[in-house]
């Protein structure tokens, strides 16, 4: 399960890489449904839709079945980022030094 949710969130930084707020933007303004939203993101804002993905081999060993994260745990993970973005943030402001 991890090795899955790392990829997708991978993927999903690669896709939005710096338009997080043009998104933000976009769904505060529009409220869109579903399928307005993936046009947005897959044709307007960047061309990720633009190929289609690769074929899963025949012989993969399928991976751990998904499993969703609690609220929770997604807050305890948000919370976690943010403190590694702090040190990593104030460990480069020492290195000016």
């Amino acid at each position: 399960m991890v090795v899955e949710c790392k990829t997708v969130e991978r993927v999903c930084q690669e896709v939005m890489g710096y338009s997080d707020t043009d998104v933000a933007e976009y769904l505060y303004k529009n409220k869109p449904r579903i399928d307005s939203l993936v046009n947005y993101l897959c044709n307007d804002l960047t061309k990720a839709c633009s190929t289609k993905p690769p074929t899963v081999p025949k012989d993969r060993t399928p991976g751990e079945p998904f499993v969703p994260m609690s609220s929770k745990e997604a807050e305890m993970e948000k919370m976690l980022r943010s403190m590694e973005m702090k040190r990593h943030t104030s460990t480069q402001n020492w290195e000016k030094f």
